[in-house]
């Protein structure tokens, strides 16, 4: 997915209100087959990562690494604190 396209899908999103924070809560959201995409910023955890792109692999879930880091997605999410991880909602 495109810069452009993530940008676009988070915000139709947010209007929606179908986005969840948090690396707990995604997770929580791709175990329970509420998931369509996931997000995760440039200056997420290594670790923390690869748990989400495997999990997002055996479910078939869209995993994107985004070139935001934590504080612009965050920006971008329209939240005041940064955001390493984000999922994009049934």
């Amino acid at each position: 997915m495109k810069s452009k396209d993530m940008e676009k899908s988070i915000r139709e999103a947010l209007d929606k209100n179908k986005l969840i924070f948090g690396f707990n809560k995604v997770h929580e959201a791709v175990v329970g087959g509420n998931a369509t995409a996931v997000i995760v910023s440039s200056t997420c955890e290594e670790s923390r990562k690869n748990v989400l792109k495997q999990l997002c692999d055996l479910a078939k879930i869209d995993f994107i690494e985004s070139n935001l880091n934590s504080k612009e997605l965050g920006i971008l999410c329209r939240r005041q604190h940064n955001v390493a991880t984000v999922v994009i909602t049934k």
